[in-house]
């Protein structure tokens, strides 16, 4: 068997009609991957929400006063009070009442606890003649106080000396030291 290789216009014309439709396949092909493609593209349109929160702590701060109009921010420097309540010259018999106030200058509602009272120095110790050797210190309570910010309460507290309160007293000193507790 022999082969015909002579070119024929023909053949060239079937030739070039192959390498179409060849040609047509693949861009057919082509042009179907490009349309699935973008098919699966455009049905995953997207969108966000965002959201943002300026975040700030609160304050907590409980400030004293002995008149309820001059403010101190009472807190203890290195073990001493910062507001100084006057209480001098105690005798016999004495018996003297103070009122003291705190606020809340703070952000949030402050639960108050105590106040507690704590006596020191040799006013509130040793021993003398009588019923009673030494000063007497009766403080108010608060119970479960909260105060809301800017909101304030009061407490008053007494110290009583005995009637016959012993000579051996004279010119000491002694230190009463109340704190008043907060949270938040």
């Amino acid at each position: 068997m022999t082969t015909d290789t002579t070119v024929t216009p023909e053949r060239v014309d079937r030739n070039r009609r192959r390498k179409r439709a060849a040609y047509l396949k693949f861009g057919l092909a082509g042009v179907a991957l490009l349309g699935i493609g973008a098919a699966a593209t455009s049905a995953a349109w997207t969108d966000d929400a965002w959201f943002s929160a300026d975040a700030s702590a609160a304050t907590v701060e409980l400030e004293a006063s002995l008149d309820g109009t001059t403010w101190f921010e009472a807190d203890a420097v290195a073990g001493n009070p910062a507001v100084d309540i006057p209480l001098a010259n105690l005798n016999e018999a004495a018996n003297v009442t103070k009122t003291i106030y705190v606020r809340n200058t703070g952000s949030v509602p402050l639960t108050i606890t105590g106040p507690t009272i704590v006596t020191s120095g040799d006013l509130f110790s040793g021993s003398g003649a009588g019923t009673l050797a030494n000063p007497s210190v009766i403080l108010g309570t608060l119970g479960s106080t909260t105060l809301a910010p800017d909101a304030g309460t009061s407490v008053s507290f007494q110290v009583t000396t005995p009637v016959d309160w012993s000579e051996t007293f004279q010119g000491k000193t002694g230190l009463i030291t109340i704190q008043f507790g907060a949270t938040s």
